[in-house]
């Protein structure tokens, strides 16, 4: 309940709202209203009484509206939806809807009371976000290892400097964790090998070695073959087409037979 001395304060409250407030009849008849909720539809306050809530979104997101306010009105439990909020001129803006029932003292439900709050902002902050997450997973080049003394990195994408800098450091240290004796380096996924990257990757193959070690580089594409002998840049190094040939190459150097 609430209780204010002053009647038009609560009025002058919900109109000064950032969100959409709304009540509806259960059959879908708007009964109130606030300043914002004309402001952001386009339609006057004549308009909007011959409208229903799946009016304000597009036909096919209508569907999702006639099912949440069919749950609030069987189950009497507020419903969520984020959906697309059309306006008068036809300008889509995404939008997450709050409903709640209203009941009578009998417990009849009287009305349905609701919140739209505009989420472009949140939407942008979750694709920086989920870019950002994309930018770290493609610079984090995993190195596992798949046999005893035996390791796999896997690049994907294009690897800068810094990138390969890390990824040298961090294979090293592996083989110095796990003893390794063979690093397979998996450019299946790689988008290009430039003269940076590929000087990298004969550093790698150098300081491995200067460990004990011994290199595989697998999927070598006609693509990327055919830069590398533009470049000028050899590899002395044991190379194979497939992962799989990568494999069984490291498990004969290794030693490990199936027999």
């Amino acid at each position: 309940m609430i209780n204010s001395s002053d009647p038009g304060l609560l009025a002058d409250a919900v109109n000064s709202l950032d969100d959409l407030f709304y009540v509806f009849t259960p059959g879908g008849e708007y009964v109130e209203w606030n300043a914002r909720f004309t402001s952001v539809t386009g339609y006057d306050n004549n308009e909007i009484g011959d409208l229903n809530p799946a009016d304000l979104v597009p036909e096919g997101e209508r569907g999702d509206v006639r099912t949440a306010i069919k749950t609030i009105t069987n189950d009497r439990t507020a419903v969520t939806l984020g959906t697309v909020l059309e306006t008068k001129t036809g300008e889509r803006l995404p939008y997450e809807f709050q409903w709640t029932p209203v009941e009578d003292e009998d417990e009849s439900l009287k009305a349905i009371a609701s919140i739209g709050r505009n989420i472009t902002e949140r939407n942008r902050q979750r694709e920086i976000q989920e870019s950002l997450a994309d930018e770290l997973a493609k610079r984090s080049v995993p190195i596992v290892e798949v046999w005893d003394g035996i390791l796999l990195s896997t690049i994907i994408g294009k690897l800068d400097s810094a990138q390969a800098q890390d990824f040298t450091e961090k294979l090293l240290e592996r083989i110095s964790e796990t003893e390794a004796t063979v690093a397979i380096i998996d450019i299946t996924g790689a988008e290009a090998v430039d003269t940076q990257t590929a000087q990298h990757l004969i550093d790698t193959i150098h300081a491995v070695k200067l460990m004990g070690g011994q290199t595989i580089i697998t999927g070598l594409n006609p693509e990327i073959s055919q830069t590398l002998v533009q470049l000028g840049i050899g590899f002395d190094v044991e190379t194979q087409s497939s992962l799989q040939e990568g494999l069984k190459t490291a498990l004969d150097i290794a030693g490990v037979s199936f027999d």
